[in-house]
């Protein structure tokens, strides 16, 4: 069942122009409750992640989860029902209410997440402390990369997967040729010049990313419509011919349940 913006949230981004930190700002106006939580760097994500003992890849959604289910737990009294599935239902109402810009912030970070614990970063790497004075890098031509490293390999969202556009792309590209050379800046560090590459390059090279990213928007597009085909999943623990409670289970002896989350 699509859990959508029932609850009536408004999730957007707010940014604090003093400290040039972005924020989550989570608005409840019908309980005059907020949200609220720091749009976390890569490298905090990357710990989080480890603590929590989550396998790698992950997806966009399952960062925000959990940065939004632990200011949920920190909350006062945000949602009534603090059981972690009533949690785990929230995230997915406010993702799905969530602005664009959100999305793209929580896509970009996964991307950064990836670049982050990508194996090509072993090694001793050379780290500048002035990258302003390093010349842009000249990536090769035609990009070799394979749409397989772009793609997730499952899709745990009720609406279709946003897939990387061409400037994604073209930045993965760039970080993964600067730590080939053993070149270690930070994201903030390197996205200034990842732009400054872009806006540079011809239309050609443009054009050949942009293809790249339809062709990523397409796997997706037939993954999401084979997913949809399938069947729901009905738990053998209900027997919908006997009345059911107030969890949706058969009255009656029940054995065992797994909740997966």
């Amino acid at each position: 069942m699509r859990l959508d913006c029932k609850m009536s949230f408004k999730c957007f981004l707010s940014k604090d122009e003093i400290s040039n930190k972005s924020y989550i700002i989570v608005l409840q106006p019908e309980r005059n409750k907020y949200l609220k939580w720091e749009l976390p760097s890569p490298q905090a994500t990357a710990d989080l992640i480890k603590s929590e003992n989550i396998k790698l890849p992950v997806n966009s959604y399952t960062i925000f989860k959990l940065n939004c289910a632990s200011a949920i737990r920190e909350s006062h009294n945000f949602i009534t029902d603090t059981r972690e599935v009533e949690i785990i239902k929230t995230t997915i109402a406010i993702w799905n209410c969530a602005e664009e810009s959100i999305k793209e912030k929580y896509n970009q970070l996964n991307m950064d997440l990836r670049d982050l614990e990508s194996p090509r970063r072993s090694g001793v790497l050379v780290r500048l402390k002035d990258p302003s004075s390093m010349d842009l890098i000249n990536l090769s031509f035609p990009p070799k990369i394979n749409i397989n490293t772009l793609v997730l390999r499952k899709l745990n969202s009720d609406k279709p997967p946003r897939s990387p556009n061409a400037f994604f792309i073209y930045r993965k590209a760039y970080v993964e040729e600067l730590y080939s050379r053993r070149i270690n800046l930070r994201m903030t560090q390197i996205s200034p010049m990842v732009s400054e590459s872009w806006i540079r390059e011809p239309d050609s090279v443009k054009a050949e990313y942009r293809r790249l990213a339809e062709a990523v928007n397409k796997r997706y597009k037939k993954m999401w419509q084979i997913q949809q085909q399938q069947p729901l999943f009905q738990s053998p623990f209900i027997d919908n011919s006997k009345p059911t409670n107030k969890l949706g289970l058969s009255e009656g002896k029940i054995n065992f349940v797994l909740i997966f989350i």
